[in-house]
């Protein structure tokens, strides 16, 4: 059934004895107090990156530092240098008994003892690599130079690279692939998803997502836009969504690449969405949270997140869930509290009030949001942790 969008969404609870219907009344969700648990910052350091696994967040900070704290409490574990480039991505290894992390540092990639953050190996790869996923023993990640690469897990080697660059699409009007690359880069690919042995990487310039066997290298469905895109694909039962600059977010049979159906919002997406209990949480740079039913794409409500409903609020994280509330880091440092069933606003939370939020990871119950200074140079960059 379509419902209408949140600000016209009632839900009444009715009090019955019998047969006969005494009274109604409008169920109003409660108000969110969402609040700062601990920070971290470092000394005249700008904050590269934010990783969260199994009870312990990831940051990397200055050229090639990182390091390890307690999620609960923010307290160090241990801290390391890498090298004299930022570090580029942070992936967790999912594969039992192995407590390690992946990490991406200008062309190296590293296996890291997540528990120590000594190197279990280190290699030199031949080009910049896009923060990889880890499936069963192989890394898989979109290379710089238009391949898909698998690297072993136990020592870094290669064990197999596809082409995705001959069957380049033709570059939709207004998003010329050559204006989108950096530098002598052949492709830009973004960060990628897994469900099983399927692996689905974005390809910012040629606007799709490309799919590929973990196991073998043999490419799979394409997943295409009309306009530029570089979040991570998210998986939901048979689906794969996925979103671009082209103000859509598209739904794909994950198997054969069938569009199943696509929801224009009106302004780019620059976040990946969120599915759970059948519904799409998408969040869009005209400043609006949209939710969607998974099957068929309907409307269920939209929500703003500036009560003005001329301000701009850009949206480059993708939205978390804590119980029954959705939360969603926006750019201008604001993170805005949901009602998850009518999209009525519940709460915000400011961390910092004059930084901009760049980047998010999600914690058990903690959400971790990167802050970093404004172009005008107020704010501060810091980690900080999110709870109720």
């Amino acid at each position: 059934m379509r419902m209408p969008i949140a600000n016209s969404v009632r839900f009444w609870l009715w009090s019955v004895v019998g047969s006969a219907v005494l009274v109604a009344q409008e169920v109003t969700p409660r108000p969110v107090d969402l609040r700062t648990l601990w920070k971290f910052a470092e000394p005249d350091a700008a904050i590269d990156q934010v990783a969260a696994h199994a009870g312990v967040v990831y940051v990397a900070f200055g050229a090639g530092q990182l390091v390890a704290l307690r999620a609960n409490d923010g307290t160090e574990i241990w801290r390391r240098k890498l090298g004299t480039d930022r570090v580029a991505a942070i992936a967790r290894v999912g594969v039992e008994k192995v407590e390690a992390i992946v990490v991406t540092f200008g062309e190296q990639l590293a296996l890291l003892d997540r528990l120590t953050g000594e190197p279990k190996w280190s290699r030199r790869l031949s080009t910049g690599l896009a923060e990889p996923v880890v499936v069963g023993n192989h890394i898989v990640g979109g290379g710089g130079d238009g391949k898909l690469h698998a690297f072993s897990l136990g020592k870094g080697d290669p064990v197999w690279q596809t082409d995705y660059l001959a069957d380049a699409p033709p570059d939709p009007p207004g998003f010329v692939g050559k204006d989108a690359r950096i530098g002598d880069q052949k492709a830009r690919p973004g960060p990628a998803a897994a469900d099983g042995d399927l692996v689905v990487v974005p390809v910012f310039d040629q606007c799709r997502a490309v799919a590929v066997d973990a196991r073998t290298g043999k490419r799979g469905a394409n997943f295409p836009a009309r306009g530029w895109m570089f979040m991570r694909p998210t998986f939901a039962g048979g689906f794969v969504l996925v979103a671009g600059q082209d103000q859509f977010v598209r739904c794909f049979d994950k198997v054969t690449g069938t569009e199943v159906w696509a929801f224009q919002t009106k302004g780019r997406i620059e976040s990946s969405c969120l599915v759970r209990d059948d519904r799409v949480y998408q969040g869009s740079c005209d400043g609006h949270m949209y939710c969607l039913g998974l099957q068929t794409g309907e409307l269920i409500w939209q929500q703003r997140l500036a009560e003005d409903p001329a301000a701009g609020v850009p949206i480059y994280e993708p939205p978390a869930i804590f119980g029954d509330i959705l939360v969603q880091p926006a750019l201008s440092g604001e993170i805005v509290a949901f009602d998850r069933a009518t999209g009525k606003v519940v709460g915000s939370h400011r961390p910092e009030p004059d930084s901009e939020i760049e980047g998010s990871a999600w914690a058990g119950a903690l959400l971790l949001v990167e802050t970093r200074r404004t172009f005008v140079g107020k704010g501060e960059e810091a980690v900080f942790a999110i709870g109720r």
